[in-house]
């Protein structure tokens, strides 16, 4: 058997494994909270009902999906281990590098899903609120007194068409999932060296809180005018070095509101996660090479 075959063979036993434990109820939870949520402000103009639809389904999306992530991947070595599946699987021609990008494919493969699902949801709820206000726009269609009345109505339908059916919430959708699948990729590199789930969780969430402040860290050590002494300029250079900048991810609002995101800055972003996500995974294969089982 090749490694691309093993490789395969655990991916698709780790999934199968997720699917039993966690997507389904975690879909539910999702649509039930979506769709209880999503008309909270429907006294609102359809603008800005959109813009708040949209920004709520991509904000729960982004906050299940880092969840998922980091706890999945916390439970992985230490669910192998207590039951000695580890071992047993390392016994046969499975290289450890094999073992590791297996399990990470498989939880990648269940969080892939999770936010498909998701997405199909939140398209869902959109078409939705579409659907009830363009009722509403044809029957001032319908009751137009004069052709000024009409042309208004007209350019409601198409201005809530453009605001549901809005192409950048693809991309939206496409950078949550990668800044998924990073958060994921580290969550495995920190669990290679942990003792137990909770410090994968907790180091982690820390990894992920100080990934979002990377920038600023960044700007602060490069900067001489700031005022920082020699230890926080250390710390501020291990943060900006070390910890990838999930930053670079966050251009909900910007989508949301409309601003011009352009095609270079999504393929810039693309580029940096798959980067950070080939060096996390090479260091997650080292140290678990390296690890004393």
């Amino acid at each position: 058997m090749s490694p691309l075959a093993r490789i395969a063979a655990i991916a698709r036993n780790t999934l199968l494994e997720a699917l039993r434990q966690r997507v389904l109820n975690v879909i539910l939870v999702f649509g039930l909270v979506v769709l209880a949520g999503a008309n909270l402000f429907s006294e609102f103009s359809f603008d800005d009902q959109f813009k708040f639809i949209k920004d709520y389904c991509l904000g729960i999306m982004s906050l299940i999906g880092v969840i998922m992530a980091i706890v999945a991947v916390a439970q992985l070595l230490p669910a192998e281990m207590e039951g000695r599946t580890l071992f047993t699987i390392l016994s046969k021609p499975v290289r450890r590098w094999e073992f590791l990008m297996g399990k990470y494919l498989g939880v990648a493969a269940m969080l892939l899903l999770t936010l498909a699902l998701m997405a199909a949801v939140s398209a869902a709820v959109l078409f939705a609120q579409e659907h009830s206000l363009s009722a509403d726009a044809r029957e001032g269609l319908a009751r137009a007194a004069d052709p000024q009345a009409a042309e208004a109505a007209r350019a409601s339908l198409a201005k809530i068409a453009a605001a549901a059916r809005d192409p950048w919430l693809l991309a939206a959708v496409g950078l949550v999932t990668v800044k998924v699948l990073l958060v994921a990729a580290i969550a495995l590199a920190i669990s290679t060296i942990a003792t137990s789930v909770m410090f994968t969780v907790v180091v982690t969430s820390l990894v992920y809180i100080a990934g979002h402040l990377e920038s600023t860290a960044r700007a602060v050590w490069l900067d001489p005018t700031q005022p920082a002494g020699p230890a926080a300029k250390v710390f501020l250079a291990v943060v900006s070095i070390l910890i990838p900048d999930l930053g670079v991810f966050n251009l909900i609002d910007e989508i949301v509101l409309g601003n011009t995101v352009t095609i270079a800055y999504l393929l810039k972003a693309s580029a940096y996660a798959g980067g950070c996500l080939t060096v996390v995974l090479l260091v997650s294969c080292a140290l678990f090479e390296s690890r004393e089982l």
